[in-house]
């Protein structure tokens, strides 16, 4: 059984020193201005499964939208969303705080590990589709895919199942009938808690 593990800030514990913030800025680490240059709104939105709203006027992705009020559009200073129901906009990163519901200032150090990550499996994609056939080929013969790594995830605690009902608007009898049965499983990644959804 394959295990499909969806966006892992949906539960997020939100504990970033003053020094994690100084370590996110490293030499090895890149710069919010190179993220954008390796995963630039429109790829990001793909990214995430809303690629059909990364135009410049679609209804809104975040809300119920009767008219198409909402779109993105580049600039001198790189991509912006602006929702013109609620005079909402910003950059990437406002985008991903939007979409998992979190409030920008409060979270930037978790939004920017988020953004860092999907920019690195964007940049990771880019590279293997440019690699030559026959060497895909032998990749896809000679070496067994390996299935998600389930260490550490299990069927979490009362409070795990309680939060994710509260964030996500299920009953908390839901969240209980899929950890039963094993379809729901929690744990931690790159040091923040998640859930897994399993096929």
């Amino acid at each position: 059984m394959t295990t499909n593990f969806m966006k892992p800030t949906n539960i997020i514990e939100h504990r970033h020193s003053a020094s994690r913030n100084k370590g996110s800025q490293s030499n090895h680490q890149p710069s919010l201005h190179q993220l954008k240059q390796q995963c630039p709104l429109p790829t990001l939105m793909e990214h995430l499964g809303l690629g059909k709203y990364a135009k410049p006027s679609s209804k809104s992705p975040f809300r119920t939208d009767n008219n198409a009020s909402w779109g993105i559009f580049n600039t001198a200073n790189g991509w912006r969303f602006k929702d013109h129901g609620t005079g909402d906009s910003g950059d990437e990163i406002a985008f991903l705080a939007n979409h998992l519901r979190l409030d920008q200032r409060e979270n930037f150090p978790s939004l920017l590990d988020v953004y860092r990550a999907m920019a690195q499996k964007v940049v990771g994609d880019r590279a293997g589709k440019t690699q030559p056939a026959t060497s895909q080929r032998t990749e896809s013969t000679d070496e067994p895919r390996l299935l998600p790594d389930r260490t550490g995830f299990g069927p979490g605690t009362d409070e795990q199942h309680q939060r994710l009902a509260e964030l996500r608007g299920f009953s908390i009898e839901a969240v209980s009938w899929a950890v039963e049965r094993g379809v729901l499983v929690f744990g931690e990644w790159h040091g923040r808690q998640c859930y897994g959804v399993c096929d």
